[in-house]
């Protein structure tokens, strides 16, 4: 089921079995949209919950006024060190940010990404990532993004979306069906009997 703000976005996630471990939050306030993927190490266990503990973590920056993505990165750290501490939890990437007066910052780890599609052309802003050491490892290199004037549609997605979706008809999707919504998109990464390969989240945030 899609979700939508006033601000033009929306999001959607979906399981492949069920025992799902991808994580989002996504939550505008005061004209700042702030948002959050998080995709549990599978084959270890607490991969779900080391997912969760991000996304509950993250809600609680809301509050905070965070203006560089190296204080994103900070907290990145702090909950590397706090989830390698907890014997209960697992790993888990993360993609973490918001979007204000028109510029998107953030970090991440992992191989979960965050890309622009415009017309004219499409990037990756955590193209520089680590994808290991994932987050809950107590050794994890999260790196920032941004930042960077938001154009076009930003779509955050993990890697049961990117792996499995063509980034040529991402773009095509973002730039000429300007209704699209984060369930669309995620049909892209359907196999032809309109199964998932893997959990998938995704967040689309239109330039308004």
């Amino acid at each position: 089921m899609d979700v939508f703000s006033p601000c033009d976005l929306s999001h959607y996630l979906e399981a492949h079995s069920s025992h799902g471990e991808d994580t989002l939050f996504v939550h505008e306030k005061d004209g700042c949209i702030w948002f959050c993927i998080a995709d549990g190490a599978g084959g270890l266990a607490g991969g779900k919950e080391a997912s969760d503990y991000v996304a509950n973590a993250f809600t609680r920056l809301l509050e905070e006024e965070l203006n560089s993505p190296d204080e994103f990165e900070r907290h990145l750290r702090r909950w590397d060190q706090e989830i390698a501490a907890m014997s209960l939890l697992g790993e888990t990437t993360a993609v973490i940010g918001k979007v204000t007066n028109g510029e998107v910052i953030g970090a991440s780890v992992g191989d979960s990404q965050c890309w622009l599609f415009h017309p004219d052309f499409m990037y990756e802003l955590t193209q520089l990532q680590h994808r290991k050491p994932l987050l809950g490892s107590g050794e994890a290199v999260p790196i920032g993004f941004g930042p960077m004037i938001l154009q076009g549609v930003l779509v955050v997605g993990s890697d049961g979306f990117f792996n499995y979706a063509s980034l040529a008809q991402i773009k095509q999707l973002a730039n000429f069906a300007s209704n699209a919504t984060a369930s669309q998109f995620a049909d892209l990464a359907r196999n032809k009997s309109g199964a998932l390969a893997d959990d998938l989240s995704i967040i689309v945030i239109r330039q308004s």
